[in-house]
């Protein structure tokens, strides 16, 4: 009669090996069954829809506290290199606009950010009286800095405020200005046309409109468009309305001028960046505007009134106030 084998003696390296199959063998298969990269998966996601639920409501917040929005915008312009990023884009093509575009007389620098534009302005031996219109009350002191290293013979001026507000709280200001100078700022506006029918409203007869503005890429650069809607949002609600996506000059053709002239162009930097892909493509002109208008009451029907009307608001009522600081 054969003799059948006797199982192995317990010993310490037994103990430490993985389990035999019989009396430990439920165990073992529950621990085979075990997937050890699902489990870092499901893991990844969780902490992704935890990181995508704060950043809604984050983004909810800053959309519905304007200190937010203002102090959020100031952050990415200051702190996160938008500013220097903006500026190093728009410098040279800046330069070019300003000499082939004279400036003089008084001059509105509409949505002065950080002072880009005004450090240029003060270089223009014509102009005699500069306001700085910025809603943004954290890019003040930038534009205070710069504005006291100004010439005896020009005055510049600071209002804390929007130019609707400017134009409300200063009816007789209304006509009186030769030039208006948007360089990025009319893509922060919500509706541009309604924005450059009030920046005419200031222009005397034959008063310039002079713009730079970023513009969604060609169709022909299918990556960059991609890129620019995925932004679209956090940028609008992250850098004071910044739209990468906006059609300036289709915008700009709705309001009726005197002579408007449009120039596309792709800026060049030395240091490449992806902001600076998102932010490269642009237009820029100027916009000869053919009568001076008296205010917003005398555009009721016009623009303005329209675009007012669908909105629920009365053009001659806007909430807020503005203020000089200089």
């Amino acid at each position: 009669r054969p003799s059948t084998p006797l199982p192995p003696s317990p010993s310490w390296s037994h103990s430490l090996s993985a389990p035999a199959r019989g009396e430990h063998g439920c165990w073992n298969e529950r621990r085979a069954g075990v997937n050890p990269p699902r489990m870092i998966v499901t893991a990844l996601f969780g902490v992704l829809a935890f990181g995508l639920a704060v950043l809604v409501v984050l983004l909810r917040a800053v959309r519905q506290s304007e200190a937010l929005r203002h102090r959020a915008a100031a952050t990415f312009l200051q702190t996160f290199g938008l500013g220097e990023t903006i500026e190093r884009l728009i410098t040279p093509k800046l330069r070019e606009l300003l000499c082939r575009v004279k400036l003089r007389g008084r001059v509105i620098d509409c949505g002065s950010g950080m002072g880009i534009c005004l450090r240029h302005l003060l270089k223009q031996s014509d102009i005699e009286e500069i306001v700085c219109i910025e809603t943004n009350p954290h890019l003040l002191p930038c534009l205070e800095k710069i504005a006291a290293s100004a010439e005896k013979g020009k005055r510049v001026k600071i209002y804390n405020g929007s130019l609707q507000n400017f134009i409300t709280e200063n009816p007789q200001s209304a006509g009186t200005f030769d030039s208006v100078l948007s360089a990025h700022t009319l893509v922060c506006m919500g509706h541009v046309s309604v924005a450059a029918k009030m920046m005419q409203i200031c222009l005397k007869k034959g008063g310039k409109l002079v713009f730079l503005e970023p513009v969604l890429a060609p169709t022909s650069k299918p990556k960059t468009r991609f890129f620019q809607k995925i932004c679209r949002v956090p940028m609008i609600l992250m850098c004071g309305g910044y739209d990468p996506c906006r059609n300036i000059a289709k915008s700009l053709r709705s309001v009726s001028w005197e002579h408007l002239e449009i120039e596309e162009f792709s800026a060049k930097c030395k240091k490449r960046s992806s902001l600076q892909s998102i932010l490269k493509y642009h237009v820029m002109g100027h916009a000869t505007a053919k009568e001076a208008k008296g205010g917003l009451h005398q555009d009721t029907n016009g623009v303005i009134g329209r675009a007012m009307k669908r909105l629920g608001k009365n053009p001659t009522a806007w909430r807020g106030k503005g203020s000089f600081r200089m």
